[in-house]
């Protein structure tokens, strides 16, 4: 029996170190990485947020003469006229059919104006940073416009570096 209020402390401060439970580890925040997923024909690709301003439909286009054939044409996005590119037929492969899933990417560089066609959309990925692999793809096409690529249950992403891309030679040149 308990007579005195400090009595009644000291056995609840005893009864409270007995059960005491640690404190947690502190552990190192995970690092990751978030990107727009697109499909640009048989390609997986990952383009940082911050080099993509808008996606929209596809709309009307003006074809321009003489031009290889992935320039697509002109087009009016958003008061803006941008010279839309194929990205799937510039690396390589068929055309991009046009469908309710084509989508425009509207770049976000420094260097130049411009949009890619892209299959479809797929959305935000993220991954973690330990999973980023560094270098090309081992696909001469798109080697020069990768600076890394993740692995996940979804098979390889590569990330598309749109300033290298926007700085390429052969992309600048679509004269035919």
């Amino acid at each position: 029996m308990i007579d005195h209020p400090f009595s009644l402390l000291s056995v609840m401060d005893d009864a409270a170190r007995a059960a005491k439970v640690p404190l947690p580890r502190e552990e190192a925040p995970v690092q990751s990485w978030s990107g727009l997923a697109v499909r640009a024909g048989s390609r997986q690709l990952v383009l940082g947020l911050e080099q993509v301003r808008d996606v929209v439909t596809v709309g009307s286009m003006t074809s321009v003469p003489g031009t290889e054939p992935w320039l697509r044409g002109l087009a009016n996005v958003r008061g803006d006229l941008l010279a839309v590119t194929d990205l799937a037929a510039f690396f390589g492969d068929p055309a991009t059919a046009s469908n309710p899933a084509t989508r425009l990417l509207v770049m976000r560089s420094s260097q130049l104006k411009g949009a890619l066609m892209v299959s479809a959309v797929l959305g935000l990925r993220h991954f973690l940073e330990d999973q980023r692999q560094p270098g090309p793809a081992g696909d001469t096409s798109l080697d020069p416009f990768v600076s890394s690529s993740f692995r996940s249950e979804g098979g390889t992403w590569f990330v598309l570096d749109l300033d290298a891309l926007a700085g390429d030679e052969r992309f600048l040149r679509a004269a035919a």
